[in-house]
């Protein structure tokens, strides 16, 4: 007796469906092996460089940059402010094994120690004035500088600011972090940066707020700003 061609068809039908639940449950134990590498990749980023511990009597001023990655601390004494000697005093590594130091923790100290954490960078030793060039001129790929006034380039969280009292940006100068930044269409508005030896009416807290207009960041002490970007 011949068999009718459903017949036939019903082997193939059922070794389709095994295929297919096979093929659904290695989709599923691999989507599930995935997630977990992805979240241990993402909080294994994480770096805290709090720093405030270089010598007796340094402490924490308050203000802080915190992303996904890294979380740095403001720390003092301020040489300038706070009775530490300015251009003198105890030595301050930005990070562990660092062969660039400074004396106290001034502000360029800040600044290296976050973008060490953040980006493993770190150009040798440079002045507020020079942070960003520094750092854009060995680190190509890594950052780019934008200059004061760029239409649509206010500066933002994550930031690295450069002030200078000239233009050519050969003084000491002064550098930030910048952690906030609310400025409108028209370029309007204020950047929040974290800073160390600082001594404006945030200074003890560790942070300076700047007025943006016209997407210039205005600062009369030192009129002469530009900002480091990452990649």
């Amino acid at each position: 007796m011949n068999s009718s061609p459903i017949s036939h068809l019903r082997p193939l039908a059922t070794c389709l469906a095994v295929l297919l639940a096979v093929l659904v449950t290695f989709g599923s134990m691999a989507t599930a092996k995935a997630s977990p590498t992805t979240a241990h990749r993402t909080s294994a980023a994480k770096v805290v460089a709090p720093g405030c511990t270089a010598f007796k009597g340094a402490k924490t001023l308050g203000y802080y940059y915190s992303d996904a990655y890294v979380r740095i601390n403001t720390c003092g004494q301020r040489p300038s402010f706070d009775g530490a000697r300015n251009g003198g005093g105890p030595v301050v590594r930005p990070y562990a094994g660092s062969n660039t130091y400074y004396l106290g923790y001034q502000c360029i100290e800040l600044v290296a120690r976050y973008l060490k954490a953040r980006y493993n960078a770190d150009p040798g030793r440079a002045n507020g004035a020079q942070a960003v060039d520094r750092y854009a001129s060995v680190y190509p790929t890594k950052f780019v500088k934008i200059a004061n006034g760029t239409k649509r380039k206010a500066p933002r969280k994550g930031d690295v600011m450069s002030l200078s009292a000239n233009r050519h940006f050969n003084d000491v100068g002064h550098t930030g972090v910048v952690i906030s930044s609310s400025v409108n269409s028209k370029g309007n508005g204020t950047v929040r940066a974290i800073e160390q030896n600082w001594g404006g009416s945030g200074g003890t807290s560790g942070y300076h707020n700047y007025r943006v207009s016209r997407w210039r960041v205005i600062f009369r002490g030192l009129p002469h700003i530009k900002w480091l970007r990452a990649r």
